[in-house]
């Protein structure tokens, strides 16, 4: 009797170890994660940052001196939240990889259903340096549609470039665009 308590009692100690969690590998090019690795750098790295706002045909400038982290996370929410690892998205895209000159790669990863609204991914390497970063959005139903692209140009440019239509509504075109330096 007091073996078998003994075995049950070591069954349960061994059982109240802790457990970690595992998170799967990211099935794409991990977006999100690769945009939280560029704001901390982002924020130490670029002086100046020249913010353009077109909407239809006005536009409006605005300098940022020595942007923060909180810059850099509000600024980079769209290409953030373009992240396609998301398990719902598991397999709906097509990936395709094609050698550039000099060894640059260029990985595409193209929707193949409807559901996600980021249509296509774009990713530009130069040996493992991420180069550039264009994403195509797509969101619609029975009363708007929305367009969208954005483009990613480490310690360069971001853009996003947006069309919206609403029924009875003129379309309207927006432009946003990041330049990092001092004017």
């Amino acid at each position: 009797m007091k073996g078998i308590m003994c075995g049950v009692l070591l069954v349960m100690l061994a059982s109240c170890g802790s457990r970690s969690i595992v998170t799967p590998e990211p099935m794409y090019f991990d977006l999100k994660g690769y945009v939280a690795m560029e704001i901390p750098r982002l924020s130490k790295e670029v002086e100046c940052v020249t913010k353009s706002v077109q909407i239809d045909t006005a536009t409006e400038s605005k300098l940022t001196s020595r942007p923060d982290t909180t810059f850099w996370k509000r600024e980079l929410v769209l290409l953030a939240a373009a992240d396609i690892n998301l398990a719902a998205y598991r397999g709906a895209y097509e990936v395709e990889r094609e050698l550039l000159l000099r060894g640059d790669s260029l990985i595409t990863f193209t929707a193949t259903t409807s559901k996600p609204e980021t249509r296509l991914l774009q990713i530009t390497r130069s040996r493992d340096r991420v180069m550039r970063v264009e994403v195509e959005q797509s969101n619609e139903n029975i009363v708007y549609s929305t367009i969208r692209h954005l483009t990613y140009v480490p310690d360069s440019l971001y853009r996003v470039e947006s069309v919206q239509r609403t029924r009875g509504v003129k379309e309207r075109k927006l432009v946003i665009e990041y330049r990092f330096e001092c004017e």
